[in-house]
């Protein structure tokens, strides 16, 4: 039914429980009328979520701009700070080999 369409279409929780998903930084609008819908809590360490005040939907995907607010450009320090610390330890992994 069209009420379970996502779930059944994508699993529900299925990929975040059985560990088959990392990697991922979930960043809600505080404005965003999608947020009720997103992921609004760290669901791991390395599947982190955050609100980002006074923000609509996707403003952190945005180019930079004078007018960003502090709350946005804290918000993409930690989504860059995220895909750093992935891509270091996916080097660390590397050598390892």
């Amino acid at each position: 039914t069209r009420e379970y369409w996502a779930e059944i279409n994508y699993g529900g929780w299925l990929p975040v429980t059985s560990g088959s998903i990392s990697n991922i930084v979930f960043s809600n609008g505080e404005l965003d009328p999608w947020r009720g819908g997103g992921v609004t809590m760290n669901l791991s360490q390395s599947l982190p979520s955050i609100v980002i005040e006074d923000a609509g939907h996707h403003i952190d995907l945005y180019f930079s701009s004078p007018n960003d607010t502090v709350s946005i450009k804290n918000a993409r320090e930690f989504e860059l700070s995220q895909i750093r610390t992935w891509i270091q330890q996916k080097r660390e992994k590397q050598m390892l080999k």
